[in-house]
Formats: structure tokens, sequence, C-alpha cells
């Protein structure tokens, strides 16, 4: 009996993953009236692997994309362009997610949200709303503690060797240091590299 409940329970876990990452995935505009729009940028120098998405009370409400556009003095402009979707005209509070793909993570951004308007605007491409993760993810970053040293370079072999990291937090796909999908000596070898050419 014990163990049926312990694999009900798994399979719940699961079912309630996969619902999460329906919301974003699934996501249809199509049954709202009214929009908004937020161009974004993420604080710091996101991981590639990420989302952005506008939710109220819990319902997604529209995911983002990041969009390449020609400046207007010839300087390429990169941000994020996200819709909002809502049935109200006004006074509901956008708030917003991370989720890191490759580590299937999803993440309140902190201290961030909009008042919608229909047909509002927040940002511009050249000056974009801010969201700030609270976590500064670099490549080599693997402690997230916003930079890269010899310390993620213990925590790598921490990692490798079944210890713990020196901080709460530890990215495997900031330690993937070369992207390959592996989590090795290849990846420790990069940072050094790094590391002396930037000191």
């Amino acid at each position: 009996m014990k163990k049926i409940k312990i694999i009900l329970s798994c399979v719940l876990a699961l079912w309630a993953t996969a619902l999460s990452a329906q919301s974003w995935s699934d996501f249809d505009y199509h049954q709202y009236q009214y929009d908004m729009t937020i161009y974004y940028t993420l604080k710091g120098t996101p991981l590639k692997n990420y989302s952005i998405a506008a939710f109220v009370d819990g319902e997604c409400r529209g995911v983002g994309e990041v969009v390449t556009a020609e400046g207007s003095n010839g300087v390429s402009l990169t941000y994020g362009l996200l819709k909002v979707y809502s049935n109200a005209t006004s006074g509901e509070t956008v708030t917003f997610k991370y989720f890191n793909k490759k580590e299937n993570k999803e993440v309140v951004v902190p201290n961030a949200s909009v008042s919608f308007t229909s047909q509002g605007v927040e940002g511009m491409p050249s000056a974009p709303f801010e969201l700030d993760l609270g976590v500064y993810l670099k490549m080599g970053d693997a402690n997230c503690d916003g930079s890269v040293n010899t310390i993620d370079i213990v925590d790598i072999v921490n990692y490798l060797t079944g210890k713990s990291s020196s901080t709460d937090q530890f990215s495997e796909e900031a330690a993937d240091m070369n992207e390959d999908g592996n989590i090795d000596a290849a990846d420790i070898v990069q940072i050094v590299n790094d590391i002396m050419t930037t000191d």
C-alpha cells in the first residue's frame, strides 16, 4: 500500500509539472479581447535556453520572444517582445516568470509587475522594461553568485564528486561552459581559460 501511495504521488507530481509547462506552450490569445505590448530586457547576461511569460493571478497571459531589429543609428537592437492579453480594458496586475528550458525550472521574476492597459505600451526597443532575475546568469557561473571565478571550478568538482555547492544554488546550464550537454573536465578547462584571459 505504501509503494502505491509513493507511485501515485510521483505520477501526480509529474502531471502537475506537465500542466505547468502546458500553460506556456499551449497559450491561446484568441480567447482575449484586449492586448498591450511590453518591450523587455533581462538584467544581467541571460543564458540561451529561456522564456519569459506574463501572468495574471497565476494564469498565463502571454509568452515573450526575442527580437533583433535595426536601430535608427544603424546599430542592431536585441530585446524581448511580449504581448499581454486580457478581457478587461485595464486594472489587472501583470507579473512575470522566467523559464529555464534546459533545467526545466520556472522562477517568478521578483519585484516586477505592470498594470494592464488595453493598447498600452511598457518600455521601448531602445529603452526596454527591465526584468531583474535576482541572479545574474552567466556561462561558467555555476554557483550563481554573479561572477565567474575559481570558486565555480571548485563547485563543479564538488558537483561531479557528489558534494554540495558553496552557495544554495547550482546551475547545471551555467556549469556546462562549452554547451555540449555534459558537465565535465572540459568545462573546467574552458572556465580556467576564460579566467586567465580576462585577468
